[in-house]
C-alpha cells in the first residue's frame, strides 16, 4: 500500500500542473494502467496499483471511478520498480 501512495502523489502533482491547480477541471479518472518489477513467482501485481487505485477514489469519490490494469514484467526503464500512467477527463 505504501508504494500505492507515492504513485498517487505523483499522479496527482502531474494533474496539479496540467489543470494549473483548478481540480474543479477534472470530469473523472478514465483509467490507470500498472506496470510492477517482479519476479516470475509474484503473482500480487494488483495489490501493489491497488494502493494507488483506491486513494483515487476516496480522494475523487465519483469522479475517481476508474478501470485499472496491474501487469507484472521482468524490467522496466531505468530500473524503476513501478511504472504507472493515468487517463484523466478535464473540462
Amino acid at each position: 500500500m505504501r508504494i500505492g501512495v507515492f504513485i498517487f502523489l505523483n499522479i496527482l502533482g502531474l494533474i496539479n500542473i496540467a489543470i494549473k491547480g483548478n481540480f474543479s477541471e477534472i470530469i473523472r479518472c478514465v483509467r490507470i494502467n500498472g506496470f510492477v518489477k517482479s519476479e516470475k513467482t509474484l503473482y500480487e501485481h494488483p495489490f501493489v496499483i491497488n494502493g494507488a487505485s483506491d486513494l483515487i477514489k476516496k480522494n475523487l469519490k465519483k469522479k475517481g471511478l476508474h478501470t485499472r490494469t496491474a501487469i507484472g514484467v521482468s524490467s522496466l526503464p531505468f530500473n524503476a520498480s513501478v511504472e504507472v500512467d493515468a487517463i484523466f477527463l478535464t473540462k
